[in-house]
């Protein structure tokens, strides 16, 4: 064998040893990042977003036949999540218990999404196995991220179904595949996730803008056209099916919580500071990234620079409706994945040294890591979210000892309507057409999505019950249609206020219209 051939050897031994220990580090780093997630949701337990028992609700009913509706025989569209409903309901149908099916879905799809950003090194082209490398244990550690898996909610559904798609548009660029079923199929998930999450629609024009920009390039002109065509089948059926549903362009839930006021945008600034100090090691590269020159990268370019378009949308999006109230930057979740990998992207730029790239990455990682237990909106603000815990044990108690034909007015409009099976008239108007119209002044002042009510409206409706407050009532008035009731003679006349011991020991506060 000559001098030539051995070197040959040599070189392609050298480098299937190197493959092999990069893709061992990288199936180290994904089940570190996996362990991560799952001990920190553990000691989280046993918390779920009430609001996720809206969406519970709504699956439930849509199961029965009654529509995919609130109260049956009311259309309201109070949920902002229609794939995650339909595919509750299918789950109801075959008798599985909702709320633990919701939770084995979210870790489903966490886990899912982690697992992609290991892979990223493989599905683009080009990309150094490092980057998956960061990307897992960043994503992994990531509290915007981490603590969702098994809130109740389809936010990690809706963060899945932004990164597949811009997985698969950034294989197809960078692999410069002439695959039309593969611009389709793109266009198609772009809906799906659109249909998980409606905000998630931000990533069409800038997939759609980046594919016309390596269309021009690669002379591939009708791609563009081929995404279009996708999400058009898809979400244009929907979208009409939706609108003579319910009778608005927009969920309920828009008309509750946005406003147009100088407040708002002030309350969205707040929100996304307290994201970002919460993100700063990782924002740093990120900001960078956009002085680097992306033409250098290739076709590369065009995916990452989709990433980083979503990501700046995304922020000024969450800005100017005023962001949340949930814990854990629920906002920003869905697009965490792009955040993250988008950073990693910049951390292992070409040209900067890998050995400075894993040492900013160990840094992340443990500031992550000091997060988790130290940031305000995460584990804190978590485990003192106990609204739905206390909800189900009044809907439970309502459910045993209230005629099943009552009509109980609430601001808890998840956990307490679920498991009481009562008829609603949810106060904070996310599930009530005539609160959420409701014209609010203020709009924007106040906590996101607590801010409008209609004491009067609730009064005519002459409900059996009243709630004020949260999950186990209060005896004084709190939110807006409590504090409008209180003062109002039919509410003084005709309501007397009554407090039942519940099985926890705790109180339950309620008014009861008078027989």
């Amino acid at each position: 064998m000559s001098l030539q051939q051995n070197c040959m050897l040599f070189d392609i031994n050298k480098e299937k040893f190197t493959s092999q220990w990069s893709e061992l580090i990288v199936l180290i780093s994904l089940g570190t990042s996996l362990i991560i997630v799952a001990l920190y949701n553990y000691y989280l337990q046993p918390w779920t977003l009430d609001d996720a028992y809206i969406a519970f609700r709504y699956a439930e009913n849509f199961a029965e036949g009654k529509g995919i509706v609130y109260n049956e025989g009311e259309y309201v569209e109070g949920y902002t999540c229609f794939l995650w409903v339909v595919l509750l309901a299918g789950l109801h149908k075959i008798g599985l218990n909702l709320p633990i099916a919701s939770k084995i879905l979210g870790v489903l799809f966490t886990f899912i999404t982690i697992f992609l950003m290991s892979r990223i090194h493989k599905i683009i082209k080009g990309t150094h196995w490092l980057v998956s490398v960061a990307g897992v244990l960043i994503l992994g550690s990531m509290g915007a991220f981490t603590s969702w898996a098994m809130s109740g909610m389809e936010t990690s559904m809706t963060a899945f179904l932004i990164f597949l798609p811009m997985l698969i548009f950034g294989a197809l660029v960078s692999r410069d595949k002439r695959l039309v079923s593969g611009y389709f199929l793109l266009g198609v998930l772009i809906a799906m996730a659109v249909m998980s999450r409606p905000d998630a629609g931000i990533i069409l024009p800038v997939i759609i803008f980046c594919s016309v920009l390596h269309s021009l390039k690669e002379k591939q002109y009708f791609n563009p056209i081929f995404i279009l065509l996708g999400f058009s089948v898809l979400f244009v059926p929907y979208f009409i099916w939706r609108y003579y549903y319910y009778g608005w362009l927009l969920p309920n839930t828009f008309y509750v919580k946005v406003g147009s006021s100088k407040e708002q945008i002030k309350r969205g600034m707040t929100y996304a500071f307290y994201f970002l100090k919460g993100s700063s090691l990782i924002w740093a590269p990120f900001i960078m990234l956009q002085i680097f020159p992306l033409r250098t990268l290739g076709n590369r370019g065009f995916i990452i620079l989709s990433m980083s378009l979503s990501v700046i949308l995304n922020m000024f999006y969450v800005i100017s409706v005023g962001g949340d109230c949930m814990p854990a930057h629920r906002f920003y979740t869905p697009i965490t994945p792009l955040f993250v990998a988008v950073s990693v992207y910049a951390i292992f730029f070409p040209g900067v040294s890998y050995i400075k790239g894993l040492l900013l990455v160990i840094i992340i990682l443990f500031f992550n890591l000091w997060q988790l237990k130290n940031d305000p909106y995460l584990y804190e603000r978590i485990i003192a979210d106990v609204v739905a815990e206390r909800g189900k044990e009044t809907g439970l108690w309502l459910q045993e000892n209230v005629p099943p034909d009552s009509l109980l007015a609430t601001n808890t409009a998840g956990s307490v309507a679920y498991y009481s099976r009562l008829k609603i008239i949810d106060m904070l108007g996310l599930n009530d057409e005539h609160i959420a119209h409701r014209e609010i002044t203020t709009l924007g002042k106040g906590f996101a999505g607590h801010e409008k009510g209609d004491g009067k409206y609730v009064l005519s409706r002459k409900p059996d019950y009243i709630m004020f407050g949260s999950a186990t009532g209060n005896k004084e008035p709190r939110f807006l249609s409590d504090r409008e009731m209180a003062v109002e003679k039919e509410f003084k006349e005709n309501y007397v206020y009554k407090q039942y011991i519940l099985p926890s020991g705790r109180a339950l506060h309620i008014y009861e219209r008078k027989k």
